[in-house]
């Protein structure tokens, strides 16, 4: 909420806090440590993925490729049993 990301044609996206990458709490690339609603963090990470986002440049950390949310997502769906949504 309150937060915006830009998708660019190449499929790179500026993500902002949406997604970290060597922050003080996170060690390796990903979503985000804090978030507000991580169910609304998955589902817009999702709606980019959909849309063709390939490199994530996070607002810490270097960038790096999309399918390192895409993974993460997943292993917390299978923690989860099914989807990650309320």
């Amino acid at each position: 909420m309150g937060s915006v990301c830009v998708l660019l044609d190449t499929g790179e996206v500026f993500a902002g806090d949406m997604a970290m990458n060597a922050w003080f709490l996170r060690a390796t690339p990903g979503l985000p440590v804090l978030a507000q609603d991580m169910n609304l963090v998955i589902a817009s990470s999702k709606k980019l993925m959909v849309m063709g986002a390939r490199r994530v440049y996070p607002a810490h950390g270097k960038d790096f490729p999309i399918e390192i949310i895409q993974k993460e997502i997943l292993k917390i769906e299978r923690r989860q049993g099914g989807k990650y949504y309320r």
